[in-house]
């Protein structure tokens, strides 16, 4: 793609107008677009691209969507420091993920993971709906008084069940809302889709952090390099590769140690997650590269350590730095493979085929890979 092409294209655009962690280029700035914002958005970048424009004095007549969006920002903060109060007190040992950015952002839903067994998932459901959460999905506990134990019993069984359909419970979690700021509340038990798991949590516990919210509380989220891993392979499954991810990594990139940045190795290749890693890198590299003019040096390193991938940057190219960027099949079986050297991954894609003979959740598979090619 030319130069010129390239100065007129809306992805290299608003990431010229965001601009790098790892330092300006010199492009120029590019003024305040109701376009780049509606590509910010498709992004989840939508409140950095308002932050950008407000901080370099460019914001006029998106600042309506700019103060909406910061008061979203803050109703997410603080739905997860009151969760987050409520598991501790219960004794629900947890963590937030893929929710916490390195910059200002706000997501449709707060995802938390229980570190513990069936039991203790059982324990957060009981807790929050003591608490006056909401099931999103209302009419599967709407007969319950919820007035005594056995109420309480029935309910959480029902919300542990998984149900199929356009709505509902997930075999890996199931949802909550914030009875004050409607904030929706993704409580896990198993980082996966359906019933496939895609990362084993009990090799999360030891990466557990308290981090500091803008109100100052605190909640339980991951250390950066075992966070930088999710947001790979989230983006994978779900064969999206957004720029809030891309953002989410650079940003945790730019700030690790020597030390974190070890360990962020040791996490991709205990995790099996190599050929999604370099399949990640390679495009951000390619992003960077086409919209600052330059690779940076720890990009370059971690590239030279985990190996080259260069067909989903070919892609992404050929379609005119088009984003969310969709990954092509073959890359998420080339993932897929290498997980199945990991027995909890290889147990959970048989337990997927088994239960693929249910009609229903064979439709609600379908449903949901249709919806999700709309992104694109």
């Amino acid at each position: 793609m030319t130069t010129t092409k390239l100065s007129s294209n809306a992805t290299i655009a608003l990431l010229r107008s965001i601009g790098s962690p790892f330092g300006a280029s010199d492009f120029g700035r590019v003024k305040e677009s109701q376009n780049l914002y509606d590509v910010a958005q498709r992004n989840k970048i939508g409140l950095l691209y308002l932050e950008s424009l407000e901080r370099t004095g460019r914001l006029k007549e998106l600042k309506a969507e700019y103060e909406a969006e910061l008061v979203r920002c803050q109703n997410q903060e603080k739905a997860m420091a009151k969760a987050d109060r409520l598991l501790r007190e219960a004794g629900v040992k947890h963590t937030f993920f893929k929710t916490l950015r390195p910059y200002p952002s706000w997501g449709k839903d707060a995802d938390v993971m229980v570190l513990g067994d069936g039991q203790m998932y059982e324990i957060a459901i009981r807790t929050l709906l003591e608490a006056g959460y909401e099931p999103e999905l209302p009419h599967l506990i709407r007969d319950i008084s919820l007035s005594g134990d056995s109420d309480h019993h029935v309910a959480v069984k029902r919300l542990s069940t998984p149900t199929y359909g356009t709505k509902h419970v997930s075999a890996t979690g199931t949802d909550f809302i914030d009875p004050v700021t409607g904030v929706d509340l993704d409580l896990q038990r198993e980082f996966g889709t359906s019933y496939i798991v895609w990362m084993d949590k009990d090799l999360w516990r030891e990466k557990v952090i308290r981090m500091p919210l803008a109100s100052g509380d605190k909640v339980a989220t991951l250390a950066p390099e075992l966070e930088m891993v999710v947001v790979i392979i989230h983006g994978l499954v779900e064969q999206s590769y957004r720029l809030g991810d891309y953002y989410t990594f650079l940003y945790h990139l730019a700030s690790l140690s020597e030390e974190e940045l070890n360990l962020f190795l040791v996490e991709v290749r205990r995790h099996r997650l190599v050929r999604a890693t370099r399949t990640f890198l390679a495009l951000a590299a390619a992003l960077h590269q086409a919209a600052n003019g330059f690779v940076p040096e720890r990009l370059l390193l971690l590239s030279a350590n985990l190996g080259i991938s260069p067909g989903e940057p070919a892609r992404l190219v050929r379609k005119g730095f088009h984003t969310p960027h969709r990954y092509g099949w073959w890359t998420l079986l080339g993932a897929m493979a290498e997980k199945l050297s990991e027995r909890k991954f290889t147990v959970s894609l048989l337990r997927q085929w088994l239960h693929m003979f249910n009609p229903g959740l064979t439709r609600q598979v379908f449903f949901e890979l249709r919806e999700r090619s709309r992104d694109f």
